[in-house]
């Protein structure tokens, strides 16, 4: 073997191990480059979902407040809302600000229209004199229906209750007028039972919460048992 060969099979094997080795690390160092990259996209993505999330839930959140600043709670949550409104519309200058809240004129048809159907509804009286607002119809839906008084109060058009009362006579006062309706004295009925009996008066069928009430305020009690229920003897 010659000398060349001699130093070429000496220093090379060497050569190769280091070159392999620092290309082992080169791919590594990209790989976890690589992955540090793909990290941070996804980091950013999810970033940026979380931020329009956030957004349309902001504004979600705003709209129902709009609404809410609209419609006050103590017209839109109450049965007797519609006698505000009536009462309302009797008003001159509420109809006239009505009117002035109109989009665009309305075309001769469009105003026919209109004029026709109100007098099917009695609210418009047309004579020689020209047009007149009659206000007759709404005086006899405000006369017709009389204003519930007591527990009836709070139950909605079909005896369901419709809120409960936050004062705690009210509150007490209206859960002893469901449970004259719904349960029997004497009676001993198992869970089943009186929450059958109850879901007819239970806010969206909730009837845990009505059993509930009807037992911290004394008028329904378990028996000894635990698993029965009955009136409370007066």
């Amino acid at each position: 073997m010659d000398d060349g060969s001699w130093l070429a099979a000496v220093i090379f094997p060497p050569v190769i191990l280091i070159a392999g080795i620092c290309g082992v690390i080169i791919l590594i160092g990209l790989l976890f480059a690589f992955n540090q990259i793909v990290g941070l996209m996804i980091s950013g993505m999810l970033a940026r979902f979380r931020a329009a999330k956030i957004s349309q839930l902001r504004e979600t959140s705003g709209s129902r407040s709009d609404r809410s600043r609209r419609y006050p709670e103590s017209v839109t949550d109450s049965p007797e809302a519609w006698r505000a409104i009536i009462a309302a519309l009797r008003d001159d200058d509420v109809r006239a600000v009505l009117g002035e809240t109109a989009s665009a004129p309305l075309s001769p048809r469009r105003r026919a229209r209109a004029q026709k159907r109100l007098q099917a509804l009695g609210l418009l009286d047309v004579d020689v004199d020209g047009i007149r607002f009659d206000d007759a119809p709404l005086r006899a839906l405000l006369a017709t229906a009389p204003r519930p008084q007591g527990p009836e109060r709070f139950l909605d058009r079909d005896g369901r209750i419709d809120r409960y009362p936050s004062q705690a006579g009210e509150r007490a006062s209206l859960l002893r007028f469901v449970s004259e309706r719904a349960l029997s004295p004497g009676a001993i009925m198992d869970e089943r039972e009186v929450n059958e009996r109850l879901e007819p008066y239970a806010p969206n069928g909730d009837v845990a919460v009505l059993r509930r009430y009807l037992v911290d305020h004394g008028i329904l009690e378990r028996t000894r048992s635990g698993s029965e229920y009955t009136l409370a003897r007066e």
